[in-house]
């Protein structure tokens, strides 16, 4: 696992017609966020109720990327103690590689640093996430092994 902070500016190549904003329901973002990271829509209604929690709670900020209309991209915001922390940055599937991933990001640095808070976020190493961060301009502050797989 890395946690990593963002030093430069973002670089942006979007699809026309993406939008990134704050998330009004909490099934939008649910059903994007499920596809995401599980693509397994039958988790749905255990994560729904969850979402909907965080949609009121104090301290927290969920953005969706939306292009023509449905939603294809989730990001977590958490304040505290001077930090904006992002977690749950996610693409579905089939709109990755279009920009979504990197609008939300600079959406939510944007957020962040205007509240004169530093963005941080967690990544697992073992699924490459570090080395797209990385390319954004975003710089490793700590990085530690959680958990070793050892093979036969």
């Amino acid at each position: 696992m890395s946690v990593l902070t963002s030093k430069a500016p973002i670089e942006l190549n979007m699809v026309p017609g993406l939008t990134v904003k704050a998330a009004t329901s909490a099934q939008g973002w649910t059903d994007a966020y499920v596809r995401a990271f599980y693509g397994d829509e039958d988790l749905t209604p255990y994560v729904s109720p969850i979402v909907a929690r965080l949609l009121k709670a104090k301290g927290v900020t969920l953005l969706e990327c939306r292009i023509t209309g449905a939603t294809v991209g989730v990001l977590a915001i958490f304040r505290t103690h001077g930090l904006g922390g992002v977690y749950c940055v996610g693409t579905v599937p089939e709109y990755r590689r279009l920009g979504v991933a990197a609008a939300m990001l600079a959406e939510a640095k944007r957020i962040i640093e205007g509240e004169g808070r530093r963005l941080v976020l967690q990544a697992l190493t073992s699924e490459g996430a570090v080395d797209y961060y990385l390319r954004r301009g975003f710089e490793i502050l700590y990085s530690k092994q959680v958990l070793e797989r050892k093979f036969k």
